[in-house]
């Protein structure tokens, strides 16, 4: 019960991974924490990694269920297969967002394209865990 817990709290409240991961954003920018060159770019902020662990695509891919975050758009390929996921940072690197995957949230293109690197969004919905029809 406690795993559970704190998994939700952790992983799947989407509330809390936008305040912690802002927290943690305001922290790195002013300067507190010293970090390695290698892992910044010209102008200061964090690299991007150059590719996203199999495992943790797969549990952002579970978590947001198969659908962009913010319009709730189908990325299964299982209705329409001309649609792309996108794991998108929450709090963008040039916000100083981090590369992990309690930053990472699926997008399809065109909400990954308007979001930008400049603005930290996501969506509260939650996908109910049962059916609505009561059925």
């Amino acid at each position: 019960k406690s795993t559970d817990e704190v998994f939700y709290l952790l992983f799947a409240n989407r509330h809390f991974l936008v305040t912690f991961n802002q927290s943690l954003s305001e922290y790195l920018a002013s300067g507190k924490v010293e970090m390695p060159a290698g892992f910044l770019t010209p102008r200061g902020r964090l690299r991007r990694q150059s590719y996203i662990p199999a495992w943790a695509k797969k549990a952002v891919y579970c978590r947001d269920h198969g659908r962009c975050v913010l319009c709730g758009r189908d990325l299964t390929n299982l209705l329409s297969t001309d649609r792309y996921a996108h794991y998108d940072h929450i709090v963008p690197l040039n916000l100083w967002g981090v590369n992990d995957p309690c930053n990472l949230q699926l997008l399809c293109d065109a909400c990954n394209l308007k979001k930008s690197g400049s603005v930290v969004q996501s969506r509260y919905a939650y996908p109910p865990w049962w059916p609505e029809d009561g059925a």
